[in-house]
């Protein structure tokens, strides 16, 4: 496939992944709930300890997101 075929290719699947979400708002909060509860409750399990916090901080937001 040339760039250019790539490009487009990747264009319309994004154009259609947003107007499958869009039809149902309501799933577009679903995954933004899920990271913030996520985000909420990781310092539960590792305690408070802000050293410790930001260590493990980047590579839970990147599993998570």
């Amino acid at each position: 496939m040339t760039p250019a075929a790539t490009a487009t290719f990747c264009l319309r699947l994004l154009r259609r992944q947003l107007v499958l979400g869009l039809r149902r708002p309501v799933e577009l909060g679903n995954p933004l709930l899920f990271f913030a509860m996520v985000v909420a409750l990781f310092p539960l399990g590792l305690g408070p300890a802000p050293d410790t916090l930001a260590v493990f901080a980047p590579g839970i937001l990147w599993i998570v997101a």
